[in-house]
């Protein structure tokens, strides 16, 4: 007979952990932008010269699984990021025109949009 206590340890210690890691820091400047060029059509991304890029720092790293961190700045939100190294990420603004200055700075998984942005204590301030 089996031991459906065991099976369920067993079970919990295999189930990874997604939880996203907490923002130890975020340093945001203006920054010259120029859209990826594309072989078969234009970026719509094309119309920008300039973006905030937003250096965030965690306290551990990104799982990785098949969704994406979303950075929020007040209600602009940014899917546009990509590793620097480990703890370190870079995320891009295009439409700059949403962002305010001190706006409450939140992240969430995409994927899980019924769920509420999980705050920080930052707030958006360029450098």
């Amino acid at each position: 007979m089996l031991d459906s206590n065991q099976d369920n340890i067993a079970i919990q210690d295999s189930v990874p952990n997604y939880r996203l890691p907490n923002i130890l820091s975020v340093k945001a400047k203006r920054i010259n932008y120029s859209a990826p060029k594309l072989k078969y059509f234009t970026s719509s991304l094309a119309n920008y010269d300039q973006a905030i890029e937003i250096i965030v720092t965690t306290d551990a790293p990104i799982p990785i699984r098949a969704d994406m961190p979303v950075l929020y700045i007040g209600e602009a939100r940014t899917i546009e990021v990509e590793a620097i190294d480990e703890k370190t990420y870079r995320f891009l603004v295009v439409d700059i025109t949403k962002l305010n200055e001190n706006d409450p700075i939140a992240w969430q998984w995409m994927m899980q949009p019924g769920e509420k942005p999980i705050p920080t204590k930052f707030r958006f301030s360029l450098e």
